[in-house]
């Protein structure tokens, strides 16, 4: 995964892109341009959260559209979240959704990450249209064996 981090514009003059996703509290207040990138070989998510400690403080997350599947394959589930890791660890605990738990969904299959939380969430409303065999197209695209990437999440 790559993730740069960039002033767009400072008061000194340009400065040089921040390759780390902790924020130097010396960059308060300044505009930013966040580049999020992953590979499609594997999954990498990062939960990021971007404080600029001012009186209007902005907030980044990256949302994601998943899919999940049970150990046969029988059930897919399409969510929306901006903490997958968290999410995750809810489906898997049961305290998620009403229809996760009952159906023992909790392997995930699909992940697509948003830099806006509108945008996944339209995508998602638009997977849910979609029927099964265009999903499991979707995902054999990227996840041909359907292993769990859950694994893969980056902490």
């Amino acid at each position: 995964m790559a993730f740069s981090l960039a002033p767009l514009q400072s008061p000194e003059g340009p400065e040089p892109p921040y390759h780390s996703p902790e924020v130097p509290k010396a960059l308060s207040g300044v505009s930013f341009r966040v580049e999020l990138s992953t590979s499609t070989s594997s999954l990498r998510c990062l939960d990021l959260t971007l404080y600029l400690l001012k009186p209007d403080t902005i907030l980044i997350m990256p949302a994601y559209v998943y899919i999940l599947t049970n150990r046969h394959r029988t059930v897919l589930y399409t969510g929306v979240t901006v903490a997958l890791g968290t999410r995750m660890a809810q489906h898997r605990a049961k305290t998620a959704a009403a229809f996760t738990a009952q159906y023992n969904v909790d392997r995930l299959v699909y992940a697509e990450p948003f830099e806006e939380l509108q945008a996944a969430r339209a995508y998602e409303a638009r997977l849910k249209r979609w029927r099964r065999a265009w999903k499991e197209a979707l995902i054999e695209e990227r996840n041909p064996h359907w292993r769990d990437l859950s694994g893969e999440l980056a902490e």
